[in-house]
């Protein structure tokens, strides 16, 4: 299974805290205080609704997205992907999927995908 099975945009807000993909899989949090208008432009971007990119560093290690060193997203999903009443995969497969989303994060906000 893919990452992009599961995590599947357009993203939205609840809350301002997390963040749902089109089947309301919760896919990450925000972890760190980042202004309303700056987590729209991040979700948008990440929708593929703006053209803008993310311009200093930005990293993905061990289930958290990072802005110029600070942590700003913390992946989501665990149990939708490895709970006996979801996709009941088996660890290996959804620490795959989770490591590939949030590459695949890193590579979006910059816009290089």
């Amino acid at each position: 299974m893919k990452f992009d099975e599961i995590y599947k945009p357009p993203f939205h807000e609840v809350l301002d805290f997390w963040v749902y993909t089109q089947g309301d899989v919760r896919c990450f949090d925000w972890i760190a205080r980042v202004d309303s208008r700056t987590r729209k432009e991040l979700i948008r971007i990440l929708n593929g609704n703006s053209k803008k990119r993310v311009k200093h560093e930005v990293k993905y290690d061990k289930g958290i997205v990072s802005i110029k060193g600070v942590n700003i997203m913390l992946l989501r999903g665990w149990g939708h992907l490895t709970g006996c009443g979801a996709l009941n995969l088996p660890p290996e497969e959804a620490i795959e999927i989770q490591d590939d989303f949030g590459e695949w994060i890193v590579k979006k906000l910059k816009q290089e995908i």
